[in-house]
């Protein structure tokens, strides 16, 4: 069984030093990981997702995702998995931890995880970050790091958070570190040969870490119960999330954008064809000019079924 209090720390990278917890007399009504969120939600580079795209590049439609939208969404029901799980599942925790300290901390760290997941993705998602590998390749020096060859934003994302958002301090965001471990998707970093050193995790696709921030992710480890390359329970929660916000709102967006009525939909999920049947120029326009508004009211309804 994973130690929760350990898991949901509330020690930040100031704590150990600068000054203890204990000794800071400033009190307030919110927990550690409330505060978490709350910083997050008011950061520049949280607002900053509104000018990325979700798929659809230069979109003018205002009602297609953009990443900030998306990452509200995905932060909204890695909130109700964690209100479940913190309601309904106490057997999962610790027998001596503060119910309390649960069912406040667990929604939340996994909402905060949620909303700030893509931060470090480039504009043009995932073509952005191979274009800013080539360009580091195409500079053709030894000394450049693979980490930037094989660029990619979840490492962005913990490389923002932790040092080049400032406050008022060399601690970035300084967020807790459990909030910091279920952020994390690939607890990993790359050797300087582009090779990972651990055999156990070769099963991650990618590498979340920069190397320059190696000991960042040791300092979180030690402190949360894991061992290097075992994801905190609470990232496999966060990732299905997004997974399900993006199978989902995509379909819509498509609708939204004409490109398939929700029939083509429909017909493509209960097919399991790979691609939607092509439609004839006539079949676009009944879809274009009688059927949108209720395709889209269709699907918004198939949503809150699935």
């Amino acid at each position: 069984m994973f130690c929760w209090d350990k898991l949901l720390s509330e020690f930040r990278k100031k704590d150990g030093e600068v000054a203890s917890k204990e000794n800071n007399s400033t009190k307030s009504d919110r927990t550690e990981i409330e505060r978490d969120y709350d910083r997050i939600l008011f950061l520049s580079a949280t607002r900053r997702l509104a000018d990325k795209t979700q798929v659809f590049p230069m979109e003018v439609n205002d009602s297609v995702r953009t990443r900030l939208t998306h990452s509200y969404e995905v932060s909204n029901l890695a909130r109700s998995v964690g209100t479940r799980l913190a309601y309904n599942h106490t057997n999962l925790f610790n027998a001596s931890l503060d119910d309390d300290f649960i069912k406040r901390n667990l929604p939340v760290v996994l909402a905060s995880a949620g909303l700030i997941h893509d931060l470090g993705n480039p504009p043009f998602g995932h073509q952005g970050e191979k274009s800013i590998g080539k360009w580091f390749e195409d500079l053709n020096e030894k000394d450049i790091h693979n980490d930037f060859i094989n660029f990619d934003g979840n490492r962005q994302t913990i490389r923002l958070i932790s040092k080049l958002h400032i406050l008022n301090n060399d601690f970035g965001l300084d967020l807790t570190f459990g909030t910091l471990s279920a952020l994390i998707k690939y607890p990993v970093v790359d050797d300087d040969d582009g090779n990972n050193n651990d055999v156990e995790s070769i099963k991650y696709k990618k590498h979340g870490i920069y190397n320059s921030d190696l000991d960042l992710l040791n300092d979180v480890n030690d402190r949360v119960g894991l061992e290097y390359s075992h994801r905190n329970p609470l990232a496999f929660i966060m990732e299905a999330c997004d997974d399900i916000a993006y199978s989902i709102i995509d379909a819509e967006d498509t609708v939204k954008k004409r490109y398939a009525s929700f029939n083509d939909l429909i017909h493509w999920l209960e097919s399991g064809l790979s691609e939607n049947p092509k439609a004839t120029r006539e079949e676009k326009k009944v879809v274009k000019k009688k059927f949108l508004s209720m395709s889209i009211r269709k699907i918004k309804n198939l949503e809150k079924k699935i």
